[in-house]
Formats: C-alpha cells, sequence, structure tokens
C-alpha cells in the first residue's frame, strides 16, 4: 500500500509541475534576407514649380452632368483647365480662364459639376480705405 500511495503522490507532482509549467512562445523568425526597406526623400519643390491637384468629383451633380453627357467618361479640372475623357478614348481640354473656352465648354457640355479654384494667394488685393 505504501508503494501505490507513494507512485500515486509522485505521479500527482509529476502532473502538477507539468501542467503548471509555463512555456513560453518561440521567437519570431528573423526577417527574411530579401525584405529590405526603402526609404525614398521627399521631392523637393522649387518655388514656382507647385502644380495643383487635379479635381474630380463624384456625387450627384457629377451623376446629372454624367446623364446629360453620355459620351464623357470622366471629367477633371486642373487649375483653370477642364479635361474631358470620352468614352472612346479622346481628350478634350478647354481652359476656364479664357472667355471662348468657357462658352465652347458650357455650350457642348453644360454647366461644370466641379467649381472654379479659388485664386491663388497674393492675388486679392485689399479694398481701399476712404
Amino acid at each position: 500500500m505504501r508503494k501505490t500511495y507513494g507512485i500515486l503522490v509522485v505521479s500527482f507532482i509529476i502532473a502538477t509541475i507539468t501542467t503548471n509549467a509555463q512555456t513560453e512562445p518561440p521567437p519570431p523568425p528573423p526577417p527574411k534576407p530579401e525584405e529590405v526597406v526603402t526609404f525614398k526623400p521627399p521631392v523637393i519643390v522649387k518655388e514656382g514649380e507647385l502644380r495643383p491637384p487635379v479635381i474630380t468629383v463624384r456625387g450627384k451633380m457629377a451623376d446629372e452632368f454624367y446623364q446629360r453627357n453620355p459620351t464623357v467618361s470622366e471629367i477633371s479640372r486642373r487649375a483653370n483647365i477642364i479635361t474631358i475623357t470620352k468614352r472612346d478614348g479622346t481628350i478634350e481640354k478647354y481652359d476656364m480662364s479664357k472667355e471662348e473656352g468657357d462658352k465652347d465648354f458650357t455650350e457642348k457640355y453644360g454647366r461644370s459639376p466641379i467649381p472654379a479654384p479659388p485664386p491663388p494667394p497674393g492675388v486679392i488685393k485689399p479694398k481701399a480705405r476712404t
């Protein structure tokens, strides 16, 4: 009986130790040699070379424009230039700062869904004091 009691105690201790032992998860694998982090330095833009962003429009006004003009696949604006891309791949550009460009665009496509860009800084003249 002592032997069986001793065997039970020893097996209980071993079972307790093995179940309570905390195993640490294995460390993550080292990075692969072909994985190289590349760094691109920022582009330095000289004064006067800054180009305005290309503006596209989505939503109700764009949907109405595309319904009125089913041959147009995309309309975008950069500064005062509106670019129309047609479904057949042709591209038309209209200079909205010129009266004839504005007139041609309005006669052919109607009102533009893209609003005119704000004036560049420094163009607004202060009002004269009276």
